[in-house]
């Protein structure tokens, strides 16, 4: 007669019910917890901007995407980031053959050349700079700045 506790024995005695479900829910807690918070440990992301934080999985999606850092994410949330970076009206940014372009100073006057209207006149939106003749390393050359209206008929000259 063979022993079922024998380390050479092809039987191995199947678990309870009642361990396949302690097993099976211990397995879901865990799962659970880190989706759901880490229960009191340090964040896993912290914007070092304004202090938002990340507890858990879900909540990291607030936070900047970077392949190089860990857990994909940057310490920079998406509203800093935005804010910092992305700035729709950044007077040092220019657009040079296709490419945004960012110059050493602000080189704008925010008055147009053409008919002398100001941002304020200009629906409140930055000018626009006008490239008459692209220059390879030298995009300020032949630029005027000049407003959404200007700017508009300037184009339509050139492609019409």
């Amino acid at each position: 007669m063979r022993k079922e506790n024998s380390p050479n024995s092809m039987y191995t005695p199947k678990a309870s019910m009642e361990e396949k479900t302690s097993a099976y829910s211990a397995s879901i807690k865990s799962t659970e917890s880190s989706i759901m918070g880490n229960h009191g440990m340090k964040p896993l992301r912290k914007c070092k901007v304004c202090g938002k934080e990340a507890n858990n999985a879900l909540e990291l999606g607030l936070f900047k995407y970077a392949t190089e850092s860990k857990y994909n994410r940057q310490n920079l949330c998406n509203e800093c980031y935005r804010d910092k970076y992305m700035k729709t009206n950044n007077e040092r940014r220019i657009s040079f053959q296709g490419k945004q372009v960012y110059l050493p100073v602000n080189m704008r006057t925010n008055i147009c050349e053409v008919c002398g209207a100001t941002k304020q006149q200009n629906q409140g939106r930055q000018m626009s700079m006008h490239h008459d003749l692209y220059i390879k390393g030298n995009p300020l050359d032949y630029t005027v700045e000049e407003c959404l209206k200007c700017h508009g008929q300037e184009r339509k000259k050139k492609d019409g």
